[in-house]
């Protein structure tokens, strides 16, 4: 059913507990709040995080353990107040990517998601502009804060980060390929192994030009990378579809809210 997490198929894995938290408005053109498509079967892994390895497929760029500064690209989209969104990245990074937050720290990252949109309502008007277009989504972006349960699980149980000058943080990656209809989320641990899931994505703007915010998602491949003990690829069988809106998108930043209720917040490395 629309919907399924792919964890519905791992309850022995993980108990979901009921999601609460506050209510958040729907961007103009939406009909509810949206599903990021975060990284929900990485938690499938956590046994083995330790041990998984990078892929090959999306190469070098995309599973490196050193993550590259955010940048904006050159466009000639329109740039918001910067105010605002700065105050967002702000509180991204002194909520430690979502890791631990309370109530109180997810209302405030609600309410800086809704400054920024009151600043920068989302463009929904026509295919070439609106927030789904190649030239907007299309993009390799890293993770800045989430509320989804099972990335944040990862995060903090693998942190990396060690200090020794070798491990880095353990990174959370989304890249997607409009013209493609492809998006890719990765878990990328310290010691360079990763949890990769693949999906299919279609637009809102296929069916109703006038929502520019949609994208629709089914999951199509899940593999865990192994190269210790051995090296090993192991598929899982993705079980689960959903939505996410894009509520805000620039050369820099992206924002999504999904039909799970979660949000999320990454940065444009390339």
């Amino acid at each position: 059913p629309r919907g399924r997490h792919p964890m519905a198929t791992m309850s022995n894995l993980l108990v979901r507990a009921p999601r609460a938290g506050p209510q958040r408005r729907a961007p103009k053109g939406a009909q509810s709040v949206g599903d990021s498509h975060t990284l929900s079967l990485f938690v499938a892994c956590g046994a083995c995080a330790k041990t998984s390895s990078r892929g090959a497929r999306w190469s070098k760029s995309f599973h490196r353990r050193n993550p590259r500064p955010c940048h904006a690209t050159p466009s000639s989209q329109p740039v918001c107040p910067a105010t605002e969104r700065d105050a967002l990245v702000r509180l991204a990074e002194t909520q430690n990517r979502g890791i631990d937050h309370t109530p109180g720290d997810r209302a405030a990252m609600e309410a800086a998601v809704d400054a920024l949109l009151d600043a920068c309502p989302p463009t929904t008007t026509t295919e070439k502009e609106n927030n789904t277009s190649h030239s907007k989504l299309s993009a390799n972006w890293r993770l800045l804060w989430t509320s989804e349960k099972e990335t944040l699980f990862l995060l903090k149980s693998w942190p990396g980060g060690s200090g020794n000058g070798v491990a880095v943080a353990t990174q959370a990656y989304q890249r997607i390929d409009v013209h493609n209809k492809t998006l890719m989320n990765s878990v990328v641990f310290s010691n360079g192994n990763a949890f990769d899931v693949d999906s299919s994505i279609a637009f809102e703007t296929e069916t109703d030009p006038a929502n520019g915010v949609r994208t629709f998602f089914q999951f199509t491949n899940a593999a865990l990378k192994l190269k210790k003990p051995i090296e090993a690829t192991l598929n899982l069988p993705p079980v689960g579809k959903g939505w996410f809106d894009t509520v805000y998108v620039d050369s820099y930043l992206r924002v999504a809210r999904d039909s799970r209720g979660d949000t999320l917040v990454v940065c444009r490395e390339s």
